[in-house]
Order: C-alpha cells, then sequence, then structure tokens
C-alpha cells in the first residue's frame, strides 16, 4: 500500500513541475509568404500564460536559418519594427520568457515588403479631366514621404517635369494639380521612402485635361425660351471661369461675349423671335479650353394668353385677364376693343408680378353688357416688343347685374346670382371712408373692409367660393348713407 502512494505522489509532482514550463507562442500575423507588407509590418502573436516578468523574444532574419538576425524584446504580443527594405523578404519567429525558463521559438514565417506604390485615380488613360486633377495612391503606412513626378512625357525627361514631395501622414495619398494644360495628355507615377531605402517607381498612368464643355440647357434647337433665359452648362473646377459667346449665326461674327465665375448665368436681355447660337469655353491662368459644341434656341414673339378663354361668355363688365409670364420683360401692352381690328381699342401698360401666369384686373371703364370684345396683349423692353399675340374674344355677361347710387356713386353689382366671385364697382370721385360688408342671414359679419381711393374708380372682388350656399346681404356705407342688396350665392 506504501508503494501505492509513492507513485501517486510522483505523478503529482511531474504534473505540477510540468505547470511551471512556458508555452511557444503561437504566430498570427502576416500569414506565411504575405506580400506587399508596410515597412512598419505589424508582427502578431496569440499572448502566452506565464509567471513573474513574461515578456517576448523576436527575431527577425534575412534568411531562415536566422544566421544574423536582428532581435528585440516587447512586454506585448505584438512588434511593430520600422524601416524595413522594400522589395525585401524577411524571416521571423517569437519566443517567451519569464522568471520560469524561456520557450521554444515559434513556427518560423516569412514576408515580404512591398516595393512598389498602387496607384488608385484617376484611372489609366482617363479623358476629360479638371486641369486641378487630384492624384491619388493607395497609403503605405512607415513611409516618411512620398515622391510624385508629372510630365507630358511617358519619359519623364521634358521640361515640363513636375516633381512633387508629399510628406506621408496617416490620411493624405494624393496631390492636387494646377492650371494643367487644356487638352494634353499628363502621364505619372509615384514612389515611397524612409529614413534607409526607396521603392521603384510605381506604373505610369496617364490622363488627358479636357477641351471642350458639355452645355446642358437650353436644350439645343428649342424654342420659346426667355429674353433673360438661363444658360447652363458643365461645372469645371480649377479655373478661374469662363468664357460665351452669342450671335445670331453660326459663325459667331458678331458675337455678345461675356465672362462668368458660375457655370449657371441668366443672359442679358436678349431681343425677341431670334435664334441665337452659343457656346462656352473654360479659362485659367495659363490656358482656356477650346469652345464647347454650339447649341442653339430661338427666344420666344409671342404672349400666350390664357383667360378669358377665347368665345368666352358671361365675363364681368370688370374682368380679370391672365397670360403667360415671360421673364425677363420690362412690362407688357394689353389691349381690349370691340372691333378684332383694334380701330380704337382701350391700350393699358401693365407691370410684370409674375413669373409664371401675370394676371392682370382690368381697371375700366366699365364694359358694356351684352357686347363682344377682343383682346390682344404683346411684351415690351427698352428697345424690342414681342408681336401682339392671337386675338380672343368673350363677351360681357348680360345677366345678373344690378346699379344703384350711394352719396352720389354709381355702385354695379355683379354677377348676382355668384359662385366664386361677386364684383362691386364704384365710380362716381374719391372714395372715402366708405364701409363694404358681407353679413348673413343670422347677422354674421363674413367679410368687411373700408374702400379707400383717390382716382374715383374701383373694382372689388370678394371671393365667397368659401360662403355657404345661401343668402346674403351686401351692406355699403358712406356717411349717413346706406346700402344693401340681397346676394344669392349656388354651388
Amino acid at each position: 500500500m506504501k508503494r501505492y502512494y509513492t507513485v501517486i505522489a510522483l505523478f503529482l509532482s511531474l504534473n505540477l513541475f510540468a505547470d511551471t514550463n512556458i508555452y511557444t507562442p503561437v504566430l498570427k500575423a502576416p500569414t506565411d509568404g504575405a506580400t506587399k507588407q508596410a515597412p512598419n509590418v505589424l508582427l502578431d502573436w496569440e499572448p502566452v500564460t506565464g509567471n513573474i516578468g513574461l515578456y517576448y523574444e523576436v527575431q527577425i532574419s534575412l534568411d531562415e536559418a536566422f544566421t544574423d538576425p536582428f532581435m528585440d524584446s516587447t512586454e506585448l504580443s505584438s512588434y511593430t519594427p520600422s524601416n524595413l527594405l522594400f522589395g525585401t523578404t524577411y524571416y521571423w519567429r517569437v519566443r517567451a520568457v519569464d522568471n520560469t525558463g524561456t520557450s521554444e521559438w515559434s513556427e518560423i514565417r516569412s514576408f515580404t515588403v512591398t516595393d512598389i506604390i498602387d496607384l488608385s485615380k484617376p484611372n489609366n488613360n482617363a479623358p476629360d479631366q479638371d486641369p486641378n486633377v487630384a492624384l491619388t495612391w493607395k497609403i503605405v503606412t512607415g513611409l516618411t514621404s512620398y515622391e510624385v513626378q508629372l510630365d507630358v512625357t511617358p519619359d519623364f525627361d521634358s521640361p515640363s517635369l513636375s516633381d512633387s514631395l508629399v510628406p506621408y501622414t496617416e490620411t493624405v495619398n494624393n496631390i492636387a494639380t494646377a492650371n494643367l494644360f487644356f487638352d494634353q495628355t499628363y502621364y505619372w507615377h509615384v514612389r515611397g521612402m524612409h529614413a534607409l531605402d526607396t521603392t521603384q517607381w510605381s506604373d505610369t498612368r496617364s490622363f488627358t485635361v479636357l477641351n471642350d464643355l458639355a452645355l446642358k440647357k437650353p436644350n439645343n434647337n428649342s424654342v420659346d425660351r426667355m429674353p433673360n433665359e438661363v444658360l447652363r452648362w458643365e461645372n469645371v473646377n480649377g479655373i478661374l471661369g469662363y468664357i460665351y459667346e452669342l450671335d445670331d449665326n453660326t459663325s459667331f461674327t458678331h458675337p455678345l461675349i461675356y465672362q462668368a465665375s458660375t457655370y449657371s448665368v441668366n443672359a442679358d436681355t436678349l431681343d425677341f423671335g431670334v435664334k441665337y447660337y452659343w457656346r462656352v469655353a473654360a479659362f485659367h491662368a495659363r490656358d482656356t479650353s477650346g469652345w464647347s459644341t454650339t447649341w442653339n434656341f430661338t427666344v420666344i414673339n409671342q404672349v400666350l394668353l390664357a383667360s378669358p378663354a377665347d368665345g368666352s361668355y358671361g365675363i364681368p363688365i370688370f374682368p380679370e385677364f391672365s397670360w403667360e409670364a415671360i421673364t425677363g420683360v420690362q412690362s407688357y401692352k394689353h389691349q381690349v376693343d370691340i372691333s378684332p381690328d383694334f380701330t380704337d381699342p382701350v391700350t393699358t401698360d401693365v407691370t410684370p408680378n409674375s413669373s409664371t401666369f401675370q394676371n392682370y384686373d382690368f381697371p375700366g371703364p366699365a364694359l358694356d353688357s351684352g357686347l363682344v370684345y377682343y383682346w390682344r396683349v404683346r411684351a415690351v423692353n427698352p428697345t424690342d416688343k414681342t408681336e401682339w399675340s392671337e386675338v380672343w374674344s368673350f363677351t360681357v355677361l348680360s345677366l345678373g347685374i344690378e346699379s344703384e347710387q350711394l352719396n352720389g356713386h354709381a355702385i354695379t353689382l355683379y354677377p348676382n346670382p355668384c359662385k366664386d366671385h361677386l364684383y362691386v364697382g364704384m365710380d362716381g370721385g374719391p372714395l372715402a371712408g366708405i364701409q363694404l360688408s358681407m353679413i348673413n342671414l343670422v347677422g354674421q359679419t363674413l367679410y368687411s373692409e373700408v374702400l379707400d381711393d383717390d382716382h374715383g374708380r374701383m373694382v372689388r372682388a370678394i371671393n365667397v367660393g368659401s360662403f355657404p350656399e345661401g343668402i346674403y346681404l351686401l351692406r355699403l356705407k358712406a356717411g349717413d348713407e346706406i346700402l344693401t342688396k340681397k346676394v344669392v350665392i349656388y354651388r
């Protein structure tokens, strides 16, 4: 029995002694045979459990036999060498050390340091590049700088050669060019360096700087454009500005010439009905691009009417007119006549008030009930005017017109019944302090205003479109006189 206990004690003793042995580190990265590694590649392994004073010894060698290794130690489970030689294959291994002893060396792995910088943008043979195109490459850590060469020849031996050093940072991997010649092909390559070595030059790439711009709007051959038409073209970076020309012939013999700092401008006031040809070029301190393709557009020459619609009936004696707006005009000339030949028209200059539809409330004199009227419009600029619009006709409302007198003023109310608008016309001298109200049959005031007008003639349009169907009272008070009229609203 004593002998049995002795065997057990020996077994436990051997196990306890085995636990004091330090384990061999297991390598993690880089993988064995890895290529294109940075000159400060991170060597990483699994940490091991040890006793007091645990650290690791790292060996890096140019040969697998480690005949003349570089050796260093670290308490971390990784190690970052510096200034490894480009294009060189290294071998490395690790062992752990603590107060109980030293582990076996780990497996041996190899890696090869990169010897070339990979280019990113622009792509090789890229066309239509900006004259300040950025040259971009992939970052390689562990460098002190990059050298970038740019030239008009692939041998990099012309007087135009640009040779630049770009200090290394963790985020900068590009260089911006400036004032490159338009329509010129350039070649570029990059290499990296640190205190002990320099990579080979990267592959050589080429790109060509743009020479003409793409026009955007107005579309080629478009018609009915505005006299202050917006001209827009392709945006180009790295320039001082643009030159654009407009002419009424494709040879540009007598062009209007302008400069612009942006790629979207409003043309100066153009002549109505003229077909313009236009083109654009870009320029910077050293060069000017070629002209863009020539496009053309034709400026509108006739106002397009909207309402009253041609042949419409039941129009108030103080109509509201509307037509499609022409931007960039000084005014409109509006005419109304009982003759389609406009032998004795009422002509009014109308100030633009919209960029979509121009609305014009006819101020009078009041049109005659039951008559057919004709109307037309033209746009006017200081040195030009459009053709007259089409001639449209309408018939003035012959029913639902009521006339009354109030304190010396002729009061006209129409239409009655009404649906959307009730028009109240006043004529007969300056108006001062006339109180206008719309009241329902239970005495509630739904609309009220005080009318003042020095001209002595006015038409007030009351929007009754939201009023419920029924009977209302229109009340006008001038001094001590009061005029009340029933108004019927229908739906």
